[in-house]
């Protein structure tokens, strides 16, 4: 595999690729593939994955429906409300006096600082999040377990003044807490679908330049374009890794600086390695 990377960096020695036999090709390819998909699987990381989690999907949808338990107090003669005043969230769990707290939406039931009866878990769809545990009983009777050492910053409820802001902090806990699997859910779907994506294109392209001549005569057989399509994703791979790792904002051109710098430097090692190796044609009057 060594030779083919030294290889990948002139368009001369590019085309000469066709020529070796050797099953690194693959092996070579796929580990490029794997590790262009590395700066849109960071963006899925950071970002919570994509939008799987069914309680966070719910509670977004119905954000204006459900209702969160409300302490009122007098201050100046003025009525102000809290919620979940008594409760912090930290890495290491919840810090409060133990107060219970209970909301629900359409579908889901929410347990805070105390266990649900038995019959209530079983039933499924409940979420309860006690001292340092958060559990997810789902309705096939399967747990999920969460994990508060997500949290980045810990969340001070008797700091927050209206209602609004309680609904995204908790909604913001909910996603954060539970997100484990539903991140590793995206990065395998995104890495899978790149793969074949990326071996979708290849095959496309290598067919597409069957139809190239140069000096009326063919240049590569299939399997030798498949070859130098694999020495040609080297370079673009590294650029396009490079780019996508600056920010999330140039992530998403990873896919897009990768299949067109691939195609490019097909281009570039068929018009410069044909030059030496196919000969010139012949004259009509040469050939007779």
């Amino acid at each position: 595999m060594k030779t083919i990377i030294f290889k990948c960096f002139r368009f001369s020695s590019l085309f000469a690729l066709r020529k070796i036999k050797s099953k690194s090709f693959i092996f070579l390819f796929a580990l490029l593939t794997l590790i262009s998909s590395l700066p849109l699987n960071i963006l899925i990381i950071k970002t919570k994955g994509w939008n799987f989690n069914p309680i966070v999907n719910e509670m977004e949808l119905e954000f204006d429906t459900f209702t969160l338990p409300v302490e009122k107090y007098l201050e100046n003669g003025e009525e102000k409300f809290l919620y979940f005043s008594k409760l912090t969230f930290k890495k290491e769990g919840i810090i409060s006096d133990g107060t219970p707290y209970f909301f629900e939406t359409s579908t889901f039931k929410f347990y805070i600082n105390q266990v649900p009866p038995k019959e209530e878990t079983d039933q499924g769809n409940v979420i309860v999040l006690i001292k340092d545990e958060a559990v997810f009983y789902r309705e096939n009777g399967k747990k999920l377990i969460g994990s508060f050492s997500n949290l980045n910053e810990p969340i001070h409820f008797d700091r927050i003044a209206n209602e609004t802001d309680a609904k995204k902090a908790i909604i913001e806990i909910i996603e954060t807490v539970f997100s484990g699997p539903y991140i590793f859910s995206s990065v395998l779907i995104w890495t899978i679908a790149n793969i074949f994506m990326q071996t979708v294109l290849m095959l496309a392209i290598c067919a597409i330049f069957l139809l190239v001549r140069v000096n009326y005569q063919k240049v590569a057989t299939y399997r030798e374009y498949l070859k130098m399509y694999v020495g040609c994703f080297v370079i673009p791979t590294v650029v396009s890794v490079l780019i996508g790792l600056i920010g999330e904002s140039t992530a998403a051109l990873t896919p897009v600086i990768l299949q067109m710098g691939t195609a490019l430097m097909m281009i570039g090692t068929i018009y410069k390695g044909s030059k030496t190796e196919i000969p010139p044609a012949k004259r009509l009057k040469d050939a007779i």
